[in-house]
């Protein structure tokens, strides 16, 4: 049978107030006795997500620890590096997978290893005199705009840097897979061999 709000009202005030074992948690008309939890808002660690989860240690023991599954922190949060080469047409050469935090430098020997080329073009992360000095050892001309904070700035070719968005096109080319953006496999080697695919695929275009 309804009931007017008054009423309603009225007999809410009249219910006593339910109290558990402990008297400090009663909860009836007058909250103020209500408390959170002790360690309430905490992590608990046994959920996937925290950094000291069981289960993630166990996975990264087992498969050998997060640098070589190519996962890091970076200022974008937990992430996955993709180091590449691009040839003059645009079409990839190489691929390395680095943890997010790891400087774009730190691979350059690698991809550029047992490629014979005439000119290097990069941005400003490649700006280090140990590779200028190495490519220029090898006959390279190199592209790189120097970095603001050099004492004496370096001439480059503006006009040849142009052709350096072929490798920001490719990026932009594999980003529209959903399985490489996201990155849903855990091991670097699948993550590498479905990188591959996409490649493969934009080769034969």
């Amino acid at each position: 049978m309804a009931r007017s709000a008054g009423k309603t009202w009225e007999l809410e005030q009249r219910l006593q107030a339910l109290c558990p074992l402990r008297r400090e948690w009663c909860v009836g008309s007058d909250a103020s006795g209500i408390r959170p939890k002790p360690g309430y808002g905490r992590c608990d660690t046994r959920y996937h997500s925290h950094s000291c989860s069981y289960v993630r240690s166990r996975w990264i023991k087992k498969n050998g620890g997060q640098d070589e599954q190519a996962l890091g922190r970076s200022r974008g949060g937990f992430s996955t590096k993709i180091h590449l080469i691009v040839d003059a047409l645009g079409n990839p050469l190489r691929f390395i997978l680095t943890p997010g935090q790891r400087h774009d430098v730190t691979q350059v020997e690698a991809l550029l290893d047992s490629y014979e080329f005439e000119r290097f073009t990069a941005d400003t992360a490649f700006d280090a005199d140990w590779l200028r000095e190495l490519l220029a050892e090898n006959g390279v001309q190199v592209v790189i705009p120097p970095r603001s904070n050099r004492t004496e700035q370096i001439d480059y070719d503006k006009h040849l840097y142009k052709e350096r968005h072929l490798v920001e096109c490719f990026i932009n080319k594999i980003k529209w897979y959903r399985r490489i953006f996201t990155r849903f496999d855990k091991l670097a080697r699948r993550y590498t061999a479905f990188l591959h695919f996409a490649a493969a695929l934009i080769w034969l275009r």
